[in-house]
């Protein structure tokens, strides 16, 4: 299609003169002001005003985030839209440089490049006139000549400007094969300058190192650089993305017949040997091979140290005095101020004379009295103590209950974001005479390895958790591994204790276990119902009444902080996504508007922390509300508990909407009520293990809402997804070599 010369455009429809609905034309200019823009995909819609006769006119399409004071040459076509008239359909573009000493100064003062606001942005155009851009670009020396500007402001300069520079090109290069400018950022953000490089090199790297790229995507752009369908490169890049997606679905290997079946979907051809494309990759020490069996490297030495850690621990004996564990009863009546039963007592005795211990139970079974009691025996005799648990709101919880500091593992274990490593480790082991780990049913393999690589010799670990709630995110099966290995001293509680015979909560989560239909009705410590509803439509409503309405009206709870709605998945009319946006509609109605990362959000949304962030000290499991927007500076005020943060706003591609979250989020935390919608609309998702973690998440209320049969389903579902881990096997191979 011929490219025209550009044409001033009215602000009405296709006027005489103008290109016709459809034609291809180029224009140049400066973004005067910015309407919408997707952080994740780039489209956006924006006014562009003309370099050569300052017509303003509309453009729509994917750019990388346009600001105000951008110059950008822009090639499409006209269309008409009802809303906003003529506008230019972006095909391609890329940044321009500014014309003229008033673009110059907008440019160069608009933020884009660090250590140049407005008033130097002026001086500079005043002393370099239209050679500012070059002098900066290839004589930075010469800053100097402008007052104001020393030596480490030139660095500053001449840094930022290469970095808006490198940005251009990779956009331009990646925008030759169809790779719009969400992605380009991500690769961008990743390689830097050798991104370009990297690119040419190998772009099956980008499937392999940069989070929100897939192989297709990366295959896509091998391919439009020539990259054959049967090229060595490829078949080994499909192999390896199999082994990476199979860790996001708990698997720490995959058996070669079932890597076969998932790197073929990927090819979407049958002509490869697995057999042999692993081996040369085995070959690479990119892949281990462990009979029928394909390891990425690391989970192959994780799974095999951590057993052998584990199978070493349980030889150990602990550092608590010999002479008060003779005495342990009088001892811990000196200490706590509780009455244990026998299998509690037991469960003290186990922990505190052995290097490793599990202790697992249900929901009113004492194990968070135990810990206490584990904690209160082990301070009285002058032991240094560390606690942790997965999440902070765990280990907010786990430091409630017993009067002692606790932390994250994460933190506990001195993680460094920008290495990714962990500052405790075998060669600077924890400080510690004992370390409790509560619901150990979140840590997957990864944490694992790394939790008893830094656990010295003589110092106990007492690792406590549900083995009923659901697995970790993660890979890997770590509690029922180290349980069913039957080589690690383990205390199972099973009585239900008197107080928690109050709660119906405590009654329907055992009911649950066992495959039973759950009472309901009112109980001294908690209550339970189930209200049935078969249309989907009604469940979504009846959920939305209860929690914005009915239960804040009846047991005087908040509806934002005491409230909590649990669902099994996101997609449909009552998953997370939709009864967010009810919930907010009615919680939040009026809240100040803005957009990050391409979602609505309000001030005043109740919202969920998905990832550990430990400069900003908040992490998974968080609940927050959003207070604040600064639309200037791009930052938000987040209130999390007591604490108050003032963020970017790109902080908020770690939080989502938590008016509703999946029962998977809600691992490791507690709500005063949870209302769980159960449909078989979520046939796929009904499963007992799920629902008893969802009841096991409240305090003191949980309303079940939705239909008998699919209530039916869930709790005569037993199967849960496999998930291939060898960590029960080497336990008991280790042990067995060891003795």
């Amino acid at each position: 299609m011929q490219t025209m010369a550009r044409t001033p455009v009215s602000s009405t429809l296709f006027p005489a003169g103008f290109g016709k609905h459809g034609q291809e034309e180029t224009w140049v200019g400066e973004i005067e002001s910015v309407v919408f823009h997707n952080v994740e995909n780039g489209f956006s819609v924006f006014r562009l005003r003309s370099d050569l006769d300052d017509t303003l006119l509309t453009v729509v399409g994917e750019v990388a985030d346009p600001q105000p004071g951008h110059w950008i040459r822009v090639t499409g076509v006209w269309e008409e839209n009802a809303r906003w008239g003529a506008q230019l359909k972006i095909l391609k573009w890329e940044y321009a440089s500014p014309t003229g000493k008033d673009g110059l100064v907008r440019f160069l003062g608009g933020g884009f490049i660090s250590g140049i606001g407005p008033a130097m942005a002026a001086r500079l155009v005043e002393h370099f006139g239209d050679q500012t851009l070059e002098v900066i670009d290839r004589k930075p020396e010469r800053l100097s000549e402008v007052a104001g500007i020393g030596r480490s402001r030139t660095k500053t300069i001449r840094e930022s400007f290469a970095r808006y520079k490198h940005l251009s090109e990779v956009f331009v290069f990646l925008q030759s094969y169809g790779v719009g400018p969400g992605t380009a950022h991500r690769i961008y953000n990743k390689y830097k300058e050798q991104s370009i490089p990297v690119l040419r090199e190998d772009p099956y790297r980008l499937a392999m190192e940069v989070q929100g790229i897939g192989f297709l995507t990366a295959d896509r752009i091998a391919q439009s650089m020539g990259v054959e369908k049967n090229a060595p490169r490829r078949l080994e890049a499909a192999c390896l993305f199999s082994l990476q997606q199979a860790e996001l679905d708990g698997h720490v290997y995959l058996p070669m017949e079932e890597l076969e079946e998932r790197t073929r979907m990927f090819l979407q051809c049958d002509d490869f040997d697995i057999a042999a494309v692993a081996a040369e990759l085995a070959r690479q020490r990119r892949v281990t091979l462990d009979d029928d069996r394909a390891y990425i490297p690391f989970f192959f030495h994780a799974e095999k140290k951590t057993a052998q850690n584990l199978a070493r621990m349980t030889h150990g004996r602990s550092r608590f005095p010999a002479d008060a564990l003779a005495r342990l009863d009088a001892f811990l009546r000196e200490c706590i101020d509780l009455e244990l039963e026998p299998e509690q007592k037991a469960a003290v005795r186990l922990a505190l004379s052995r290097e490793l211990t599990i202790v697992t139970g249900g929901p009113g079974t004492g194990k968070t009295t135990l810990i206490r009691a584990i904690v209160a025996a082990a301070r009285k005799a002058d032991l240094s103590i560390l606690l942790a648990a997965p999440t902070g709101r765990a280990a907010r919880r786990l430091s409630e209950a017993t009067g002692h500091p606790a932390s994250t593992l994460h933190r506990l274990l001195e993680f460094a974001p920008q290495t990714q490593k962990f500052g405790r480790c075998r060669t600077n082991p924890l400080d510690a005479g004992l370390v409790v780990v509560d619901e150990l049913s979140m840590v997957d393999l990864p944490l694992m390895y790394a939790l008893t690589e830094a656990i010295d010799a003589g110092c106990s670990l007492c690792c406590v958790g549900d083995q009923d709630q659901l697995p970790s995110v993660g890979p890997g099966l770590v509690l029922r591994d180290l349980i069913d290995s039957g080589v690690i001293p383990a205390v199972r509680l099973q009585k239900v204790f008197r107080q928690a015979q109050g709660s119906m909560i405590v009654s329907a989560a055992h009911e649950v276990n066992e495959g039973r239909f759950l009472s309901q009705g009112k109980g001294t410590l908690g209550d339970l119902f189930f209200i049935e509803r078969d249309d989907p439509e009604a469940v979504a409503n009846l959920v939305h009444e209860l929690a914005t309405s009915r239960i804040p009206s009846s047991y005087r709870m908040h509806p934002l902080l005491d409230i909590q709605v649990l669902t099994p998945m996101h997609k449909g009319i009552i998953g997370t996504e939709a009864l967010n946006a009810l919930l907010q509609g009615t919680l939040n109605p009026d809240g100040q508007p803005f957009t990050a990362g391409g979602k609505p959000w309000r001030v005043g949304d109740k919202i969920l922390q998905t990832k550990n962030n430990y400069d900003a000290g908040v992490f998974n499991g968080d609940l927050g509300i959003i207070e604040g927007y600064d639309s200037k500076e791009r930052t938000v005020r987040i209130r999390f508990d007591e604490r108050e943060l003032t963020v970017p706003l790109e902080h908020l591609s770690e939080c989502q909407l938590s008016y509703a979250i999946s029962i998977h989020k809600s691992q490791g935390s507690e709500y005063p009520a949870v209302i769980i919608p159960v449909h078989t609309q979520h046939t796929v998702m009904l499963q007992r293990n799920l629902l008893y973690t969802a009841i096991t998440r409240a305090r003191r209320l949980v309303v079940l809402v939705g239909s008998k049969k699919a209530l039916w389903i869930t709790l005569h579902n037993t199967r849960q997804k496999e998930r291939h881990s060898r960590l029960r096997e080497r336990i008991i191979e280790a042990e067995s070599k060891s003795l």
